[in-house]
């Protein structure tokens, strides 16, 4: 039986992934969990690469080794695939399918990959992957800045973790303010919905 999680959260700064680490971690509490974590920063005020780890269960240290991430929560496709390498082809993944143009691509005068290429690579590598136009759900709730709470509600419906629905969202009014609190948990309920509905393909432009 499982007795230790490991959930890697990914993308470029500005995108709220810490704060959604954040709720995990809180929901994995009140789920009576042990929690570690770690973040690592890169140049995130210029959308820089941000990554962050939340372990729980019987975990010893917020370090994993490469290979055992159970959950891969992508905020941005091609920091998803980037980010491939420390999972392994059962890691269950959530990714977000809307791309992040560096400004570096433009000075450099770089191509952004084709993203249903990047997910079709996503595809070959892992068997349960989840991919959200966090984009357009965010949207249809109503506020763009939500679409991380987007996201956490799509993993909260794929992965198998030991975290109730109600946990989550406790955690959600423990860590925003209450005057988004309902926005976030529509987006959370959004998130869970397009989860059902997703395909491994992308319309987002």
């Amino acid at each position: 039986m499982k007795d230790k999680w490991s959930v890697s959260i990914v993308g470029v700064g500005g995108q709220g992934i810490l704060l959604v680490s954040d709720i995990i971690g809180r929901a994995a509490l009140l789920a009576g969990k042990d929690v570690l974590g770690s973040e690592v920063h890169g140049m995130a005020q210029r959308g820089g690469v941000v990554s962050s780890t939340v372990r729980f269960g019987k975990v010893h240290s917020p370090l994993y080794r490469k290979g055992d991430i159970d959950m891969l929560l992508g905020f941005e496709p091609v920091e998803t695939l980037r980010a491939a390498e420390n999972a392994n082809p059962n890691t269950v993944v959530v990714t977000s399918c809307v791309p992040i143009y560096p400004t570096t691509l433009r000075t450099m005068k770089q191509t952004y990959p084709d993203v249903n290429m990047v997910l079709e690579e996503l595809s070959k590598r892992f068997k349960k992957i989840t991919v959200i136009d966090s984009a357009k759900v965010s949207d249809e709730v109503g506020a763009r800045i939500v679409e991380n709470i987007v996201l956490l509600g799509a993993l909260s419906a794929v992965a198998e973790l030991p975290i109730t629905e109600k946990q989550f969202k406790d955690a959600i009014a423990e860590r925003v303010p209450k005057q988004f609190l309902d926005l976030n948990l529509k987006a959370f309920e959004a998130g869970r919905k397009a989860a059902e509905n997703a395909k491994k393909v992308c319309n987002a432009k």
